[in-house]
């Protein structure tokens, strides 16, 4: 830069897709925040101040009840995540009317084009009517094309069969860099591979929440491994994330807080005894935390909702503190994707048995690559 010019210094900030709608922040550089070495006769940084309103989200699956569309989930990079020069994105696609023809490609952009084409991992098989597509993203600093991307942050998201229905959730990466080497060193840390959800699948055979394991009732929607938990840094117990974004089905949402702290309140014991008066506006337990419009199959009533996403709370008897409360993994288990009439058994009537398996249900699988 020379002596006398004036240069723009743009800072890029990525908000993560679980972000509040309608929240309005300031970014701010003031002149003590900047660093930087000058030749004699010194230099002058201006301070910048403007306010931003998050807007919401891009909406992904289809909220249409009984909806056969297929689902796509990105289960590498993980959300939020920082990738360092060429990286692998990988996605899982589920169409109920089988894989013959599918394709799926990726937006770096949130959505609004879909440059990047995947093709089947042939490793990955066995699944009725699923797969593994995937492709190498490079980072680079000429005008990106097909599978390419500027260095900077990146919102992904796919689309299975060009249909506006069969879109993923939003994965915000917060940072890329084109000045890394071959991507062979995991995530930085002690890790070789990628801190992602299909690590977590090559081991665990543990089936996804989503409506291809659960059933179409609601529409087509799914979530991978990582929607839900972390490795580190959490509080709660199995590794349940702190805080947990609900699928953005019919509509954005923001993270909703969950609060799993110990085995009288992992996920079926919802009625603690501390709060056993408050269990209908309880709204930081795993199931209750994305539920929006879970409903009594018979009456419609509401049931085991958050509040602040959907009307009614739970206005249903189904296992409340007056019918006799039990463990939601009693009836659906985490090795089913949580779909109904996976029943263990009680050693007394309405209480679960303290040497229930944990709900991971751990099983191990062939790894693949």
């Amino acid at each position: 830069m020379a002596q006398g010019t004036t240069t723009n210094l743009i800072a890029a900030a990525s908000l993560a897709s679980g972000a509040t709608a309608g929240h309005t922040f300031n970014f701010s550089v003031a002149p003590a925040d900047v660093v930087s070495q000058v030749a004699a006769g010194g230099s002058t940084v201006t301070g910048a101040s403007s306010p931003f309103t998050i807007a919401a989200g891009p909406t992904e699956g289809d909220a249409t009840a009984s909806s056969t569309a297929p689902t796509a989930s990105i289960v590498n990079p993980a959300d939020a995540g920082v990738v360092t020069g060429p990286f692998l994105v990988q996605v899982r696609l589920f169409n109920p009317a089988g894989l013959g023809g599918s394709t799926v490609a990726l937006s770096f952009d949130g959505g609004g084009t879909y440059p990047c084409a995947l093709v089947q991992n042939a490793n990955y098989t066995g699944e009725t009517n699923a797969g593994i597509w995937q492709a190498q993203v490079s980072v680079v600093t000429t005008a990106a094309a097909g599978c390419q991307v500027n260095p900077g942050g990146a919102s992904l998201k796919a689309r299975a069969n060009a249909l506006a229905t069969a879109t993923s959730g939003l994965v915000v990466i917060a940072a890329l860099d084109p000045n890394a080497s071959p991507r062979t060193q995991g995530d930085g840390m002690l890790l070789v591979r990628d801190d992602a959800s299909q690590l977590c699948v090559d081991c665990h055979a543990i089936k996804a929440h989503s409506s291809e394991n659960t059933g179409n009732k609601y529409g087509a929607w799914t979530t991978s491994c990582r929607d839900c938990h972390q490795p580190h840094n959490t509080t709660n117990v199995y590794l349940v994330s702190k805080n947990v974004t609900p699928p953005a089905l019919g509509g954005y949402q923001a993270s909703q807080r969950v609060k799993l702290l110990d085995h009288h309140r992992r996920l079926g014991r919802l009625l603690h005894p501390f709060d056993r008066l408050l269990h209908q506006q309880r709204r930081d337990r795993p199931c209750q935390a994305c539920h929006s419009r879970t409903r009594n199959p018979s009456s419609a009533a509401a049931r085991w909702r958050n509040p602040s996403l959907g009307a009614g709370g739970n206005v249903d008897a189904h296992y409340t503190a007056a019918a006799g409360t039990q463990d939601c993994t009693g009836c659906h288990s985490h090795a089913g994707g949580f779909a109904p009439g996976r029943a263990r058994a009680a050693a007394t009537a309405g209480r679960a048995t303290a040497t229930w398996p944990s709900p991971w249900d751990r099983r191990r699988a062939t790894t693949t690559t």
